[in-house]
């Protein structure tokens, strides 16, 4: 598990309703709980808006039917490099 930090960078999927669209780049603003963490999500375009309360989803975890966070794979494969 990743120890979730303000100012990290980490990948977010939005749900639409049926699937997930993504990944979209955002940065960590704040953190509720070592899951759940609040965001500014940057479109495609490059303009941010805020996400709350977003579940982060760990490595081996399931994915949710609603958006969500988890880490880029480079920062995954550096956390397992550490450990």
């Amino acid at each position: 598990m990743i120890k979730p930090t303000v100012g990290r960078s980490l990948h977010y999927y939005q749900w639409n309703g049926v699937c997930h669209t993504g990944p979209y780049l955002c940065l960590l603003c704040k953190v509720v709980s070592d899951d759940r963490v609040n965001l500014s999500v940057f479109s495609e375009d490059g303009v941010p808006r805020p996400a709350v309360n977003v579940k982060l989803v760990q490595d081996g975890e399931p994915v949710p039917c609603y958006a969500y966070c988890a880490w880029m794979p480079y920062q995954v494969g550096q956390a397992k490099h550490a450990s």
